[in-house]
């Protein structure tokens, strides 16, 4: 498990990329899924790509979706098996539901995963909250899952997820009943609530909202069921019975039963000021309208209605909304009304007494409830950072690609004319540009310039290396089979290392490496294993690129492409470092500039990776997908990350 603490990390833009963030929740009720909604309506799109998703039915595993659905189904139809869950689950059930889940959808989940590449889970159910950081961990996959205490002011055992990178906790109170049931204090972080942002959004008076919505200006209560539409309609009955001056706004939710039923007492006492409504996407607007919130005590809507300074009357509360019924009252925002004789207590006292009345949103208005919900921005970033810089810090060595991530070899457009110009130079070392005619010597020179782009292109598609020697070997005996005046020409080995070496010093003229590499590879060097791995044709070229830059003494070793014949991403380019340097690819960090080589081979064989982007490739064309796990745009960032 990942655990970190911070202060500062500075500038977090130097992340660079547009990380994506997967909500994961299940749909037992609204309040699993609506506070990551209003934390990713916060976020900064410019710098995350966001989806919610109601988990196990998003990735079709219908078995478990079916079960927490109808499990909830029950709850509320009978509410004391929570109590009866709370017991069970504490005692006997976690760690065989987590094991069972994970056993039953490792399938699914590794597919998902390895489809979408989340940068980042939240999640907000209890038991995503403890499925997913434990199979992420056991997939062996770099994904910090954050959670969310859905409970906001309360926890209890089932809860708790130790393996869970940050659990993010809205209340302080909330935070120490996490505490107190087991969750290891340093993986949480406090936040504010997430509160939706069309909440705060500039709204009319709310005598101007009633009369935008054809409300009457008189005392209204906002009488809300939940998503589902459960609960009781007696306080509706009662208010007509004695004929209190008041307005009732009700919301049914998906209830359609219930709706047809309060319709039915609307059109019975058309004297009454009441208005029904479904399941309403402005419940910002109605509680606009309203002078009192009534309802179960779920915690969106109770901490919703504090937010828009409305006192809160709990007419009934799940065993997991207990803790918030009691906050409420302690903390003087509203009142325990589960009973209905307290309910129409509460609204006489009301009307009657306006001080009474003010005194509640005075309460409210005092209190000390964070709502900033768009901090979640910069949290969730910081979060990212640490995460990411403390794996990255946790490695062995760190491989380094060599053009585009140590230097710039502006070889683009111009890649005919420096091979030929190569070439020119081998040809005239040899001392065929006398013997032969110009006609045929540019001719030879473009034969070979055109069966390197051949091999060029082939390598490409089949990863196989084509060794410059052999290149340069073949042409010769190309010339000399169909140039009768190259006789007797005879090529050694010396002979040969000079003609390569002849034929790169194009390549390497051009080569500009990128200022600040040597200082920060000897820093890098003092605390990793650091090891250049090249494509390349010839291993010369790179040397002397090496040379030129100034760094050849900060490497432990140097493999290029030719050498085992293959080049990046294939497993045996791979497969050739490691024989040599008894490194498992986990520990090690893969760094570079090419999307489809560097960053592919990490992906494909679990190397932890950073796309260095400092000159742009034609290589990285399509290869938008490809997962990194950091982003530079200068050398110099690499101390920040690893120092």
């Amino acid at each position: 498990m990942v655990t970190y603490l911070y202060s500062d990390f500075g500038d977090y833009s130097m992340i660079g990329k547009r990380y994506k963030g997967y909500g994961a929740y299940i749909l037992t009720g609204m309040g699993f899924k609506a506070p990551i909604d209003a934390i990713f309506n916060d976020m900064n799109d410019e710098e995350f790509v966001l989806e919610n998703i109601d988990f196990f039915k998003e990735l079709g595993i219908s078995r478990w979706d079916k079960f927490w659905k109808k499990t909830w189904d029950s709850v509320l139809k009978n509410p004391e098996i929570l109590k009866i869950n709370y017991f069970v689950q504490k005692r006997f059930m976690m760690p065989l539901y987590t094991e069972l889940h994970y056993m039953t959808c490792k399938k699914q989940l590794l597919e998902w995963i390895e489809t979408e590449q989340p940068d980042f889970i939240l999640t907000s159910h209890f038991i995503t909250t403890l499925l997913l950081p434990f199979a992420v961990k056991k997939l062996g996959k770099r994904i910090p899952v954050f959670a969310y205490n859905a409970e906001v002011i309360s926890a209890h055992s089932s809860n708790v997820a130790p393996l869970v990178d940050r659990y993010f906790s809205p209340t302080e109170i909330g935070t120490g009943k996490l505490v107190k049931c087991g969750q290891p204090e340093a993986t949480i972080k406090a936040t504010p609530f997430p509160i939706d942002k069309k909440f705060k959004r500039d709204l009319l008076s709310c005598k101007e909202s009633r009369e935008k919505l054809g409300l009457k200006n008189i005392f209204t209560i906002l009488l809300t069921f939940g998503g589902d539409g459960i609960g009781s309609v007696s306080m509706m009955e009662m208010v007509i019975e004695k004929k209190l001056p008041v307005q009732i706004l009700a919301v049914c939710g998906r209830n359609e039963e219930l709706k047809a039923k309060l319709e039915k007492i609307k059109n019975d006492n058309p004297e009454y000021a009441i208005q029904i409504y479904g399941f309403v996407s402005n419940m910002e607007e109605l509680m606009n309208c309203s002078d009192i919130c009534a309802g179960k005590s779920g915690m969106n809507a109770t901490f919703e209605s504090l937010y828009m300074k409305k006192p809160y009357m709990a007419t009934a509360a799940l065993a997991n909304e207990i803790a918030t019924l009691d906050f409420i009252v302690e903390n003087g925002f509203g009142w325990d009304a589960t009973d209905l004789e307290d309910q129409i207590r509460i609204i006489e006292s009301c009307i009657d007494d306006p001080g009474y009345y003010n005194t509640i949103v005075k309460n409210i208005v005092k209190s000390d409830i964070d709502f900033h919900t768009e901090k979640f921005n910069l949290i969730i970033k910081k979060e990212l950072y640490a995460y990411k810089k403390n794996m990255l810090q946790d490695s062995k060595a760190l491989y380094f690609d060599m053009a585009g991530t140590l230097c710039d070899i502006p070889i683009s457009g111009i890649w005919e004319k420096v091979n030929k110009d190569g070439i020119i130079k081998v040809v005239k070392n040899l001392g065929w540009d006398e013997l032969l005619s110009e006609k045929d010597y540019d001719a030879l020179c473009d034969h070979f310039v055109n069966e390197k782009k051949k091999l060029r292109k082939d390598s490409k598609l089949t990863l196989k290396e084509a060794d410059i020697r052999i290149q340069l070997g073949d042409f010769i005996k190309y010339a000399l089979k169909n140039y009768d005046a190259l006789t007797n020409t005879v090529i050694t080995k010396t002979k040969m290392d000079c003609l390569e070496k002849l034929f790169v010093s194009t390549e390497l003229d051009i080569t500009e490496p990128f200022s600040g590499v040597v200082s920060v590879l000897e820093n890098l060097s003092k605390k990793y294993d650091l090891y250049l791995l090249s494509n390349n044709v010839s291993r010369q070229l790179v040397l002397d690129i090496v040379e030129k830059i100034g760094c050849s003494h900060c490497f432990k070793d140097v493999f290029v492409s030719v050498d085992c014949g293959y080049r990046k991403p294939h497993i045996n380019f791979l497969k050739y470092v490691t024989s040599k340097t008894k490194l498992k690819p986990n520990e090690c960090v893969m760094i570079g500039d090419r999307l489809s080589q560097d960053i592919r081979m990490a992906n494909l064989y679990d190397i932890k990776s950073i796309y260095a982007a400092m000159v742009d490739h034609e290589d990285n064309n399509d290869c938008e997908n490809e997962y990194y796990d950091y982003y530079i745009t200068d050398f110099k960032q690499l101390e920040e990350i690893f120092l």
